[in-house]
């Protein structure tokens, strides 16, 4: 085989740079060293585990409690807490259907009752029980049934709370299915609400008729740009205003920030008091954008690490958060928002706590959505393999080499197999729809999961994920029939992923189609839970062939 050794020279390469042997500059780690008894997994195990032993509140299952059972879920899967996991889905299924306590779920088309689905919706992304999707996913599609004019959910009120309570939904829901629509859902809303109510200095009134920062509905606010600048891709057309709203709010919440590391009932009234909710979800917003590069760590790092500490230490004796002001409707009226009670042990004050200790836990992420290109790692890559962009499809290529062996195929001579270097990245997450006459197979090299979109000529559809998590259902090798079209997608959090291509036999640029149109699209939908005409449409991208 000709050019044999390129390959293995770029794959140890490659593995040397995995071990350190050329690594990204440090950052300085504002997230650990922790004083004692406040580290995310002390704090996080404390509050979980109190919350399986804990009673509903009030009549129903309420926002509360479910923002407090999806943080306990994340908790659980961050640190590999099986028996925690077992505990919190054993805790949901009286809730299914047919189920004991379904009369404690509220049946209103009304946020509030509507954000019930995350819970089976997060069960299904950890277990892959098909029955916890399909209960997950009645309640985002019904949220969306009779959109208003302007594509938005009726259930659109402007409520600040909401850019939280309808974005995560809908965002869940995008995350167990990968259905396109769901997160256009999610970015639309909140791009409105930020247009509509996000004011010069970057924070936000209870609603456009009440001139008031409170607290825990800015905090809501916070969370959910949080929650959905993790997923949207830097090529998506909302992204660019969701995280200009995301670093104006955090800036201010920088400038009123306490000495203590608290942020106040009301945020601009010094004589308002501490209240642990809002600061918990400042918190979590912070330390997200702190990992994930999308701001400076050295200026909201030590703001965001003195806030974990000081919401660590309203956690009492008996994993109950203290401070937690009451539920609050929306009022004009200064002396109510200051005189609103302080309650201990409410849902609204252990969710955000939960959020928090998981934020602590989930790994950096090497660039910003901003920087990507200049992502250290990704550019030596690019530049030790000879990479460029890869027209029409996008990703990064690097040519290794080809067979000295021929075969004939349709009466000429090919290489039995051509090496290629793929890569894809956060600033080019997407290789576009497109079908080889050659068998494809990809190794992982580094970097990833990626998803791989497989369709067949006689109509089924396969998603294979690329990954080293074999024992959750990943594989480091994915091989594609000849004739087969394919999509691949960085999973949402990684920063790239290099993969090395071998094609038998060898690629020529007559034997691969780019694109398609409509009749795929009808072709293909339906054929499984992802395939749906949005998300194929988006498969295709760029590439629409009329």
């Amino acid at each position: 085989m000709r050019k044999l050794d390129p390959l293995i020279k770029g794959v140890v390469s490659a593995v040397l740079l995995t071990c350190g042997v050329a690594s990204v500059p440090a950052q300085q780690d504002y997230f650990s060293n922790w004083p004692m008894g406040d580290s995310p997994q002390e704090v996080g195990k404390r509050v979980a585990e109190h919350f399986i032993s804990s009673p509903h509140q009030g009549n129903s299952i309420f926002y509360g409690e479910v923002a407090t059972w999806y943080g306990a879920l994340t908790f659980a899967q961050l640190t590999s807490d099986k028996d925690l996991q077992a505990k919190l889905i054993g805790r949901f299924d009286p809730l299914l259907p047919g189920g004991a306590e379904t009369n404690l779920i509220g049946t209103r088309r009304h946020v509030d009752d509507e954000i019930f689905g995350v819970i089976p919706l997060e069960i299904f992304l950890l277990t892959k029980d098909q029955k916890y999707l399909s209960y997950g996913k009645e309640y985002a599609d019904r949220q969306w049934e009779n959109p208003r004019p302007d594509g938005l959910s009726s259930e659109t009120r402007f409520w600040i709370d909401d850019m939280y309570m309808l974005t995560i939904l809908q965002l869940e829901a995008y995350r167990a299915t990968e259905d396109r629509r769901y997160l256009d859902r999610s970015a639309l809303e909140m791009v409105a609400y930020l247009d509509k109510l996000q004011q010069p200095d970057g924070l936000f009134y209870h609603a456009p008729d009440v001139p008031y920062f409170w607290g825990r509905g800015d905090g809501w606010v916070a969370a959910g740009m949080a929650e959905i600048l993790q997923d949207l891709p830097a090529d998506h057309p909302q992204r660019a205003r969701i995280l200009k709203g995301y670093k104006r709010m955090m800036a201010a919440l920088l400038r009123f920030q306490g000495k203590d590391g608290m942020w106040r009932q009301l945020i601009d009234h010094e004589e308002a008091w501490p209240e642990s909710s809002s600061s918990g979800m400042f918190t979590f917003a912070m330390i997200t954008g702190v990992k994930n590069g999308w701001l400076d760590a050295p200026t909201y790092g030590p703001a965001a690490r003195k806030a974990w500490i000081a919401v660590a230490g309203y956690v009492d004796q008996n994993s109950d958060v203290t401070s937690v002001c009451e539920g609050t409707n929306k009022k004009d009226d200064l002396e109510y928002y200051l005189e609103r009670r302080r309650r201990t042990g409410d849902y609204h004050g252990q969710a955000p706590i939960l959020w928090a200790a998981s934020a602590l836990l989930r790994p950096r992420v090497l660039a910003n959505s901003s920087q990507l290109d200049t992502d250290p790692r990704v550019q030596e890559l690019i530049a030790t393999l000879h990479l460029s962009v890869l027209p029409k499809e996008s990703g990064y290529l690097g040519l290794i080499g080809e067979s000295a062996q021929k075969v004939s195929i349709d009466g000429r001579q090919l290489p039995v197999q051509s090496q290629v270097y793929y890569m894809l990245t956060r600033d080019r997450p997407t290789n576009y729809l497109h079908r080889l006459e050659s068998d494809d197979t990809h190794i992982l090299i580094e970097g990833g999961p990626v998803d791989y979109f497989i369709f067949h000529p006689d109509g089924r559809t396969e998603k294979v994920t690329l990954g080293r998590d074999v024992a959750h259902g990943e594989r480091p090798l994915v091989a594609v029939p000849g004739g087969c079209w394919k999509a691949l997608r960085l999973q949402p959090g990684a920063a790239y992923a290099l993969m090395a291509n071998a094609l038998s036999p060898a690629w020529t640029p007559d034997r691969v189609r780019i694109g398609e149109g409509a009749a795929w699209v009808k072709r293909f939908s339906g054929t499984a839970s992802w395939a749906t005409p949005e998300n194929l449409r988006a498969m295709i991208g760029p590439n629409w062939r009329p």
